[in-house]
């Protein structure tokens, strides 16, 4: 096991992200049926939150519209559904992070699982009080 930042080629993170889904619990194979995963090397400099602390990392980013506020916004022909939600991942910061390909793997896996929650309209804060609660 490598003690230092890691750094793959990017088919190589591409694969990796694919195994960390297909270890996601199967019942949420349907729920991510309809959400793209999509991998860039940095985040933009608009995907910074406004708010955000001078320095914060970003791992990932949700870009869509919450489930329940979907339903909210007028259903299927509603304008809440204009465009299909993405989970962008920053392999950079992923890997930079990281202190081995085991760290990264979980890296990843909680990246998902942190902005899967935003998908289902959970906030940044109930969300990390998650983290402190359960292993998933």
């Amino acid at each position: 096991m490598t003690a230092g930042p890691v750094h793959l080629e990017p088919e190589a993170f591409d694969e990796l992200v694919s195994e960390v889904m297909d270890g996601l619990p199967e019942e949420w194979a349907p729920l991510l049926d309809n959400i793209a995963v999509v991998v860039e090397e940095e985040p933009a400099e608009d995907d910074i939150p406004a708010d955000a602390p001078p320095g914060m990392t970003l791992f990932g980013l949700y870009r869509g519209v919450a489930v329940p506020t979907q339903f909210l916004g007028g259903g299927l022909a509603g304008p809440a559904m204009s465009a299909p939600p993405e989970i962008a991942l920053f392999q950079g910061p992923l890997e930079r992070a990281s202190r081995g390909l085991g760290d990264l793997r979980e890296r990843v896996r909680a990246t998902l699982v942190h902005e899967v929650g935003h998908h289902f309209g959970y906030s940044e804060g109930r969300l990390r009080e998650g983290q402190d609660n359960t292993d998933e």
